[in-house]
């Protein structure tokens, strides 16, 4: 940390006439010029000058354990704002050493009744926290139990988010049942088990920050409570610096391979309309992906027809859902690129001459309603008053 460092002299009479700045950074031995303008003490008849300076220091951004700053590609500069003040007499050539941790540059200064250091974060140093250190001094003399105040530290605990991209080719699958579906004794290739529905995930690098090892897991609801498959993993591929591993084996039937699967009676036909991961068990794939500019992944999910055909429902919403996590603590995702849902949206048809529910409900409430208008309309135009009025009148 010692070749990170800005020396800024003050050449003053209680009123600072003249500034002299110095920016040395060992490390990289540039030369610097230091000019000398001579004057003469007045610190009255003692002849000796005892000075007392106080240092404030104060930064842009905050930030602590429990809540660190988040640094993103939009907000990766903040400034410093130091100021010195002297209580006693004149502080000849008065300075101040500022040092700064190697995952911040130095980028600038501006100068005023206080100055204000510009610093920016260095993707090249990932820190979890960013400190400026400042100490003031000068030429005069100043006594030890007033030089607490010299000082002053700031530590901004920090974390970095990562600009990369996570997207899903797809957001929803469409998959019709026909009418006229029927189940097969047994299933000898993956066509007869039902559509196919394909995942393609993408991860893209970010310009700013480097990538993170990651983590991404695909949850997608195989089976219904009563155990009847719904999903069927036929196919699983990925980049080279993928990878993944699956809580059942690609096509562990081996129906791909010719292997004939006599198909078992379904059991308790489900009435659920949506099945998700968070209410109902759920197959996983777990990919460990190293750093790489672009990384993918791909599923294949055949839809199992015979449970949706005996299923006493006309509809069926199933979620698949790809959770993304970073494995470095320092390197965090912004929070819409954790979490990627995909909808399968499953419906039957119906067979020729019957009416769905929904279309005798609707029926039933627009009658009631045209009913109740009919009825309001007569009100309005004293239908249900007139008798009555003759009747009194008698």
């Amino acid at each position: 940390m010692s070749d990170r460092r800005a020396h800024i002299r003050l050449d003053e009479d209680l009123k600072c006439k003249y500034l002299i700045l110095i920016i040395s950074i060992i490390k990289l031995r540039i030369k610097i010029l230091l000019l000398q303008i001579p004057f003469t003490k007045d610190c009255g008849a003692k002849n000796k000058c005892i000075s007392d300076l106080v240092l404030n220091v104060k930064a842009s951004i905050a930030g602590d354990s429990s809540s660190p700053f988040i640094v993103k590609s939009r907000n990766d500069r903040f400034t410093i704002q130091l100021s010195i003040k002297n209580k006693k007499d004149s502080a000849y050539n008065t300075r101040a050493l500022v040092q700064y941790s190697p995952n911040i540059i130095f980028a600038g200064i501006e100068v005023g009744i206080s100055f204000k250091i510009s610093f920016q974060f260095n993707a090249s140093y990932l820190l979890e926290n960013a400190t400026v250190d400042v100490y003031a001094t000068s030429d005069s003399e100043e006594p030890p139990e007033t030089l607490r105040d010299n000082r002053g530290q700031v530590t901004i605990p920090v974390k970095y988010e990562v600009g990369l991209i996570f997207v899903s080719v797809f957001k929803e699958h469409h998959v019709i049942i026909a009418a006229n579906e029927t189940i097969p004794t047994a299933i000898n290739t993956t066509e007869q088990i039902g559509d196919e529905v394909t995942l393609h995930y993408r991860i893209e690098k970010g310009e700013h920050f480097p990538m993170p090892n990651l983590t991404l897991q695909i949850l997608y609801p195989d089976v219904t409570t009563a155990k009847n498959t719904l999903l069927y993993l036929t196919a699983l591929s990925h980049s080279q610096n993928a990878i993944c591993k699956s809580s059942y084996p690609v096509d562990h039937l081996k129906i791909g391979s010719g292997k004939s699967f006599v198909l078992p009676k379904i059991k308790e036909p489900t009435k659920d309309t949506i099945m998700e991961c968070d209410t109902f068990g759920c197959a996983s794939i777990n990919c460990a992906l190293t750093p790489s500019d672009i990384s993918q992944v791909n599923v294949s999910l055949r839809v199992w027809k015979p449970t949706i055909i005996k299923a006493s429902i006309h509809s069926l919403t199933l979620v698949v859902k790809a959770l993304l996590r970073s494995e470095n603590s320092s390197l965090i995702l912004r929070n819409d690129h954790q979490k990627l849902e995909t909808m399968i949206k499953i419906s039957k048809e119906l067979p020729p001459g019957s009416v769905p529910l929904w279309v005798i409900l609707l029926s039933i409430f627009a009658g009631l309603l045209i009913l109740a208008l009919l009825i309001f309309a007569l009100w309005k135009a004293g239908f249900f008053k007139r008798p009555l009025k003759k009747k009194m009148e008698k």
